[in-house]
């Protein structure tokens, strides 16, 4: 039978060395100085006899004490973008999780709304790729619930701009309660719109459509 070196045979006089030393913060390295021994050898007994480790060397060397970190806070523009976007589409847009995104909107007191549940015209996803020809509106923008000319106006907007609603949206569902009401906005916020957001009145809308290229006769 082969018998171990007595150096690499810890005594229960080593062990209950080793768990004092750990529980005044000493690092295994720093143990197995004492003890001669190295430190995977003090860390392997440690697990072996279920001992709490003690400080690492960058906890042990640090004067700076952690610091504490503080919540983020609701960037500029999430509101407008959340009432119009939702949760899910939030986390992707700030690059927050989740937790974060609904935290903000429980700060704010935001209840969002899905389009299929907002009363008024449905607004439609704009696609990639738009076509024109010969000065015709694309067939996107002639799918759009609302014709008039500033609600065309609106839904052109949407291939430059993620956040472009009515301030006239209801905030819940049932409630008379508008976007603009929050907001003071004249009239709770009929004739005006979000662009990322902006408040604009509709003939600013057409004006800021047209810079961007919109033609009128495309509501027509």
């Amino acid at each position: 039978m082969t018998t171990l070196p007595e150096k690499t045979l810890w005594t229960p006089e080593d062990i209950a060395e080793v768990r004092e030393l750990a529980a005044k913060g000493e690092t295994d390295a720093d143990i197995g100085a004492r003890l001669n021994r190295s430190r995977a050898s003090v860390a392997m007994m440690r697990m072996r006899q279920k001992i709490p480790a003690g400080a690492t060397a960058r906890e042990r060397h640090s004067t700076k004490p952690p610091a504490e970190r503080a919540p983020r806070p609701a960037p500029e523009g999430f509101e407008a973008f959340y009432m119009s976007r939702g949760i899910q589409a939030s986390t992707f847009e700030f690059h927050a999780s989740h937790a974060t995104v609904k935290r903000w909107a429980d700060e704010l007191g935001l209840v969002f709304q899905p389009t299929a549940q907002r009363r008024g015209p449905r607004q439609v996803k704009h696609p990639t790729l738009w076509t024109v020809r010969k000065g015709a509106a694309p067939a996107a923008l002639r799918s759009t619930g609302d014709h008039s000319l500033a609600g065309a106006a609106a839904h052109f907007l949407r291939r430059m701009f993620s956040n472009v609603f009515r301030c006239s949206v209801q905030m819940k569902e049932g409630s008379k309660r508008t976007w603009g009401d929050d907001r003071g906005l004249p009239d709770r916020g009929a004739n005006h719109y979000c662009v990322d957001g902006r408040i604009l009145t509709t003939g600013d809308l057409i004006d800021l459509a047209e810079q961007h290229g919109y033609s009128a006769r495309w509501a027509a």
